[in-house]
């Protein structure tokens, strides 16, 4: 996965397939990674959104803040209510809503000239449960197609 982008390309997008147990093992080794090279400034992101749908915020701060600045991390949780039945702006079933949800809380990296972010979505198959395939799809090109997002990765079960 590279992350970064020249000026007039998308985003890269890296999402990870997996039909036995080892992917989410794998999509932390590569979450874990991009944090570390964000953290030694070796990386074009500024920090990195993830969207938490397959475990809870606290897995994420536990797994990543090891030795690492928590403001290079945000989290956008739609683990505990993913249909937003709390909290509007968090349903996943409304993709507009929910990119201007990762657009907002990827906000706070972008106080630099040119500063952008990594997102990653730890269960791409969630949103498919609630949303079409198509909108899903939009909802990854609006991502990559953004000029404040440096890359894409997520998990999907096959």
């Amino acid at each position: 996965l590279r992350d970064g982008c020249l000026e007039g390309e998308h985003a890269p997008a890296l999402i990870i397939e997996d039909s036995l147990p080892l992917g989410p093992s794998v999509f932390d080794h590569f979450l874990a990674n991009l944090v570390s090279q964000i953290a030694a400034g070796k990386s074009q992101a500024s920090g990195l959104v993830i969207v938490a749908l397959n475990q809870s915020p606290s897995f994420y701060i536990d797994l990543l803040v090891k030795g690492v600045d928590t403001l290079l991390i945000r989290i956008l949780d739609c683990y505990l209510d993913p249909l937003g039945w709390k909290n509007q702006v968090r349903n996943v079933r409304d993709i507009n809503k929910l990119l201007s949800s990762i657009h907002e809380v990827g906000k706070g990296f972008l106080g630099q000239d040119k500063a952008c972010f990594a997102v990653a979505t730890d269960l791409v198959s969630s949103v498919l449960r609630y949303a079409s395939l198509p909108s899903v799809a939009g909802l990854l090109n609006n991502l990559r197609s953004s000029d404040q997002i440096s890359s894409v990765f997520g998990l999907m079960h096959s």
